[in-house]
């Protein structure tokens, strides 16, 4: 993930991060990578990969790269939440970019075929490696190795916004994608200290059992994903959804317990977090994530 711009405690840093997908034996897995200790933000933390999307992801140059989205697409995607469409579109190419950089898989075409190596392009750990040691950038890897990017691969699939109460504050978008054929999904060793392939529910054990951090949204999103049971029905629950801006907005009970509200809460616009009404909340119980939602 980008380091945060010095500007970015004055507002929100636009960011993108991608739930990449694979079917497993036992279902949906996706890849996790856990960040490095020495990282300003979220570090030790298992997140998706992602980071700031940055302005070159809006060059006009590598934008007409885009294969199969041009930016009034992202931008209906988005459902006309950014503007000029050129950011919309951005926005998909910093989450590929991103997703390239910190877990190895780029979502590249080349002659209509899924780009991977020994398809007329070099290891894709070295192109990588190029990215990261900034001799080259996108727009000059898809130019010298002839191949388009592919962001129509991603499903639009949730937005949040940090806390206000927050320092440094993440404008994101997550995107869902499925493995391309070919390829593997290694973490870089540079920002991120681990990475592997995880079924939602063992991550959601796993943090349960102290053995990993999670912020609000990769716990939410765990959860979501743990409840489909392929690659297949994510994308077609991010097709299918109306995504909802998540900000959420932090309370302290008189008992001493925290909790996250979302918009639905019946105390989000404020008034009394225990009278009836519908719950949309993320509760901190025992130091651990509880999602509380009814009506």
């Amino acid at each position: 993930m980008s380091e945060a711009r010095e500007g970015g405690r004055r507002g929100l840093i636009p960011s993108a991060s991608v739930l990449l997908l694979r079917d497993g034996p036992d279902g949906v897995e996706t890849f996790v990578v856990v960040r490095h200790r020495r990282s300003s933000s979220f570090a030790g933390m298992l997140v998706f990969p992602g980071g700031q999307v940055d302005d070159a992801d809006a060059a006009p140059d590598l934008l007409a790269r885009c294969s199969d989205l041009d930016p009034e697409q992202a931008a209906r995607r988005l459902a006309g939440r950014l503007s000029p469409p050129d950011r919309a579109l951005a926005q998909y190419v910093g989450g590929l970019r991103e997703l390239f950089e910190e877990a190895g898989v780029l979502l590249a075409r080349k002659d209509g075929d899924w780009l991977a190596p020994g398809r007329g392009v070099p290891s894709l750990e070295e192109m990588r490696h190029s990215l990261h040691e900034g001799s080259t950038d996108l727009l000059a890897l898809s130019r010298e190795h002839g191949f388009e990017l592919a962001p129509g691969a991603l499903s639009f699939f949730a937005h949040w916004i940090t806390p206000e109460q927050v320092a440094t504050r993440f404008d994101t978008r997550f995107f869902v994608a499925t493995l391309p054929p070919g390829q593997e999904a290694r973490h870089d060793g540079r920002e991120t200290s681990s990475g592997e392939w995880l079924r939602p529910a063992e991550a959601l054990a796993r943090y349960r059992r102290g053995e990993a951090q999670l912020v609000p949204p990769t716990f939410v999103l765990l959860s979501e994903l743990a409840r489909l049971p392929d690659a297949a029905s994510a994308h077609a629950a991010a097709v299918a959804r109306e995504v909802t801006t998540i900000l959420p907005r932090w309370f302290g009970a008189p008992d001493g317990s925290t909790a996250f509200l979302y918009p639905g809460d019946v105390a989000y616009e404020g008034g009394e977090v225990d009278r009836p009404g519908p719950r949309r909340r993320l509760v901190v119980r025992d130091g651990l994530f509880e999602e509380v939602v009814a009506d």
